[in-house]
């Protein structure tokens, strides 16, 4: 995992990154504290570039693919940087030589059997909690579990480059259903679906990769700075996938633009809950949790309310029941009222000051507080149980109109002071690029 951050106002954004990537060795994980997640996505010009999540595209490498891009495009510029995300997708569409056939093989079988696992396991745990069922009972209900999956892809958007979708899935199932077939068999094998449960999720594995749905493999990628035209800074997060067929999966996430009307911004992106309770004073699985429990709350005051009348009054349960409704309305408005005044104190005791200090904030100080909430991000792991799956040397940019993409804080895997044709030649045309 990661945790990295984009702190905007009118005149800079900071950029800030960890370095932690997490590699699977033979079934093994192991972390390394060495991965670049942060970019300059041009030399040239004010723009950035981040990732997180997946740390390759179809088993590249993405700091290998900014850099083939930052070669081909050094001195090209764009008036938005909405127009530099769209070339950057324009130019992982157009490279052919990152998707050859067997990569786009793996890339099917690796997605299917994420879809297979995802369901099977659903099956497993229902089954487990219900080992009494007869066998007629629990196909009934394995079919059950199909349905509710192949019903979220059926209702998933479609990819906007897929023009024809039915010739797309049939030029899948041409190519990939024995591959389908074979890794069905074994992971199914000691749950059996009836042919018609069977078929429906043959048909919604080749419909996942028509559909805008994410088995948590996607990467982030956040391109970030100023275009030519842009007088403050904007940002642009998107969500890539995979490719397969000639089409790139992947969807445009989010987009903000500082203005004369929004200041500053703080968006961070992967591992958030740091960030997130540092704005709104309160951890986001902390509120969930309290706010769950005051619905639980809610509903048990109803419920004995009811019984009260029920058995004080002698009520008949049509009465009851109508008690019931009115206090459930009654407890909507309630519930309503106070998770308002919540959020408004939240805003103007947290969130407002704070985006006051960042809309004011220099340079310097901007990249300051991107590196110490990042930092916050990595202390938490640190001492929590969990694995620490953010850490090693934070990479800290600014970019700034007027002077570009400034590096504050950033590692090398080699000396500097042994290698100073890398810093010469670092400039010197489009064939120096470095990997």
């Amino acid at each position: 995992m990661t945790a990295e951050i984009a702190i905007m106002n009118k005149n800079a954004i900071a950029l800030a990154a960890d370095s932690a990537v997490t590699v699977n060795i033979n079934g093994d994980s192991k972390i390394f504290p060495t991965a670049n997640k942060l970019f300059m996505l041009s030399k040239f010009h004010p723009i950035g570039i981040m990732i997180y999540g997946n740390a390759s595209l179809m088993g590249i490498g993405w700091e290998k693919i900014i850099k083939m891009y930052r070669k081909k495009h050094s001195k090209v510029f764009f008036d938005t940087t909405e127009e530099y995300a769209e070339n950057f997708i324009k130019f992982l569409k157009d490279n052919d030589k990152f998707y050859d056939a067997e990569q786009q093989k793996t890339y099917f079988r690796d997605y299917v059997i994420r879809f297979f696992n995802e369901v099977c396991n659903a099956i497993k745990k229902y089954e487990k909690d219900n080992p009494n069922l007869d066998k007629l009972t629990n196909r009934r209900n394995r079919t059950k579990k199909v349905e509710y999956f192949c019903d979220i892809i059926d209702k998933g958007n479609n990819i906007d480059d897929i023009h024809d979708s039915i010739q797309f899935l049939e030029k899948l199932k041409s190519k990939y259903a024995p591959t389908l077939k074979s890794f069905y068999d074994i992971i199914f094998e000691n749950h059996k679906l009836t042919k018609g449960a069977k078929s429906k999720i043959f048909n919604s594995c080749y419909k996942l990769f028509s559909k805008d749905i994410n088995l948590s493999t996607d990467s982030g990628v956040v391109i970030a700075g100023f275009g030519e035209e842009e007088m403050f800074p904007s940002l642009i997060s998107l969500s890539i996938n995979g490719y397969i067929e000639n089409i790139l999966r992947y969807r445009k996430v989010d987009s903000t633009n500082i203005s004369h009307s929004l200041h500053s911004q703080i968006k961070p992106f992967a591992q958030s809950e740091m960030v997130y309770s540092f704005i709104k004073g309160i951890n986001p699985l902390c509120k969930e949790e309290i706010d769950k429990n005051r619905i639980n709350a809610f509903d048990d005051y109803k419920n004995k309310v009811a019984e009260y009348i029920k058995d004080e009054f002698n009520a008949t349960n049509d009465k009851v029941k109508e008690v019931k409704n009115k206090l459930s309305l009654i407890n909507k408005e309630i519930y309503k009222v106070l998770d308002d005044s919540i959020s408004e104190w939240i805003q103007k005791y947290h969130i407002d000051p704070i985006m006051s200090v960042v809309s004011s904030s220099p340079k310097s100080e901007l990249a300051a507080m991107a590196e110490s909430l990042v930092n916050l991000t990595s202390f938490k792991r640190k001492i929590s149980s969990k694995r620490e799956t953010v850490g090693g040397p934070i990479d800290v940019a600014i970019i700034s109109k007027g002077d570009g993409f400034i590096w504050i804080k950033r590692k090398h895997y080699f000396s500097a002071e042994l290698n100073h044709h890398f810093f010469d030649n670092y400039y010197e045309g489009d064939n120096n690029e470095k990997e």
